[in-house]
């Protein structure tokens, strides 16, 4: 699987399922409140892929009341490419909402990498300026490995949010098949539910997307049972949220309107009667049919 084929997946299941879309909805909500009152405002974000998720709050944030502050994204990926493009695209959305004050900073950096920019003097931080993390790595080809020593470089930065978007599988983890049986029969039976079968973007999103996922995570099958069930080997890897928590961070609950606002989502654009939405302790979750697929956290330390 080529970085395009799975770049051209993400934005099929971006456009087909409600899955990315509520990530991104729930999460700029949330950023767009902590930002209230800031003039200046940074994003660092772990993984910005095409950068589909920032249009939305930068119009937000254009048509507040208070005028439009100072917009800085840092942007981490893998592909250099791809990286300037988005940069390119998001600086001219800036400029069709009469934003001048935007700006995208690039930063170049394979998985193994990402620690050594994630440090005040490389992202540039600025003391007039608030700060949000941003974690949306919906794929497991970029998980992110030394989980601590992430929360350890999160809590210097000092930033007065960070959002997360977990997946509620385990990746890399030690868990049973039935686990993630149960989770991508609930995903397959989404699609299945919202597409018809000959539609080219179900078959970009099950033929690349998931079965990538699916490859990558039985990868790891260390092949011995437990109690009757097969576990899958790998690295001991928690859910960010579960990790954020452990290490003293604060969920942020979602705001009513927030809730809202993913109800609408699902209920002009994802009519289904499966899709289900649970306002959890510390996420906003989003399933089918009684088995959570996504969640949305927002943190501060």
């Amino acid at each position: 699987m080529t970085d395009a084929e799975l770049y051209g997946a993400y934005l099929s299941l971006n456009q087909v399922t409600p899955f990315i879309r509520f990530t991104h909805l729930t999460a700029n909500q949330a950023i767009l409140e902590a930002f209230q009152g800031w003039s200046s405002v940074h994003i660092v974000d772990i993984n910005v892929m095409q950068g589909v998720q920032w249009p939305p709050l930068m119009q937000a944030l254009a048509a507040r009341t208070e005028g439009s502050p100072r917009i800085r994204i840092s942007a981490i990926g893998p592909s250099l490419s791809l990286l300037e493009q988005t940069g390119s695209l998001l600086t001219t959305f800036a400029s069709s909402l009469g934003l001048p004050m935007f700006e995208f900073c690039p930063l170049h950096a394979q998985e193994n990498d990402i620690l050594h920019i994630l440090s005040p003097s490389s992202l540039g931080l600025r003391e007039d300026e608030t700060l949000a993390i941003n974690m949306s790595i919906p794929h497991p080809k970029f998980s992110l490995a030394n989980q601590d020593a992430f929360i350890r470089i999160f809590r210097s930065l000092r930033p007065s949010i960070i959002t997360v978007a977990d997946r509620e599988v385990n990746h890399n983890t030690e868990c049973s098949v039935i686990e993630a049986f149960r989770h991508y029969r609930a995903f397959f039976g989404s699609l299945e539910a919202t597409l018809p079968p000959s539609s080219q973007e179900r078959s970009n999103v099950e033929g690349v997307w998931l079965r990538g996922e699916i490859m990558h995570l039985f990868a790891g099958c260390s092949g011995h049972e437990e109690d009757g069930c097969q576990i899958l080997g790998g690295a001991p890897c928690l859910k960010w949220r579960e990790l954020l928590s452990r290490n003293g961070f604060r969920p942020l609950s979602h705001s009513p309107f927030a809730i809202s606002q993913a109800r609408l989502l699902l209920r002009l654009h994802y009519p289904s009667q499966g899709y289900e939405l649970k306002d959890d302790d510390d996420a906003l979750l989003l399933g089918w049919q009684g088995t959570p697929l996504f969640g949305v956290s927002s943190w501060n330390a």
